[in-house]
């Protein structure tokens, strides 16, 4: 299991796909694609969601890994 937290773009490099490619990369990873994901957010719910996260409880994000999910 991996946990994503204190996840920050700095303002002038937000809309400039930063965050897609970070939270891709982590995805992505053979160290972290097999593992299960959690996260919080207050309202980055949809970028999240584009990585297969799907909504826990409030806050939370949770991710199955990818051999379960095929």
């Amino acid at each position: 299991m991996y946990w994503l937290c204190d996840v920050y773009v700095d303002p002038a490099y937000r809309a400039q796909g930063v965050g897609k490619k970070l939270i891709a990369t982590i995805t992505g990873h053979p160290d972290y694609r097999n593992l299960f994901g959690i996260l919080a957010t207050r309202d980055a719910h949809g970028l999240y969601e584009q990585f297969g996260f799907v909504r826990d409880h409030g806050k939370t994000l949770t991710r199955t890994p990818d051999f379960l999910r095929k």
